[in-house]
């Protein structure tokens, strides 16, 4: 049997710093032009949605892709500089971004998105979901699980201390273990191993 490997960004969002200006009334930031001229989201959708709230403290935002839901969006508080601009792509969000940008054939660069940001914008990663596929490597979560049981498997946060027993849940029947959860989805750090075969989530 082949083994396979696939490691992708599943959803991401930036945080890009804004100057002091002067707005009007539901203006966004002159740093909107940079981040469209980056991401190109005025060009790839054709749907676009200004809306007079958001979320997490912001209080303006656009969204691209439905006005419905949030798949692509930005998001600004004209009171709250300090908090810069939000560009948020969900899981879904992402997919229809990407799937858009090839049929127009616009290059998606994730590596050079996060350089430019970072480099350019002095702005950062204020979260970000990897999921990673490991087909027919002969892996066991049930045999994860009673290995981090018995202490031979442990897991570490990113400052390298021990993540306690009590942040480790798991999803299982008939005393088998399907998929185990480290943290929770609120944390700074969250992750979660299942099989995809099983699909108990």
């Amino acid at each position: 049997m082949m083994k396979l490997n696939n490691v992708k960004i599943d959803q991401i969002r930036f945080m890009i710093p804004v100057k002091d200006q002067r707005l009007k009334e539901n203006e966004f930031p002159i740093e909107l032009n940079k981040v469209n001229n980056l991401f190109r989201f005025e060009t790839i959708f054709t749907q676009k949605s200004i809306l007079n709230f958001g979320r997490n403290g912001y209080t303006n935002s656009i969204n691209y892709g439905s006005s419905e839901q949030d798949l692509v969006t930005i998001m600004f508080n004209p009171k709250r500089l300090d908090m810069g601009l939000l560009i948020d792509l969900t899981a879904s969000g992402k997919a229809m971004f990407e799937s858009l940008a090839q049929l127009q054939d616009i290059k998606v660069d994730w590596k050079r998105i996060i350089e430019i940001i970072y480099q350019k914008f002095q702005g950062h990663v204020s979260r970000i979901d990897v999921a990673i596929d490991l087909i027919d490597y002969g892996y066991s979560i049930d045999k994860i699980y009673n290995k981090l049981k018995n202490e031979e498997y442990l897991f570490l946060n990113a400052r390298k201390q021990l993540i306690p027993a009590e942040r480790i849940r798991y999803i299982g029947a008939n005393n088998q273990v399907f998929t185990i959860y480290v943290g929770s989805r609120k944390s700074d750090a969250f992750m979660r191993l299942y099989d995809k075969k099983t699909r108990t989530t």
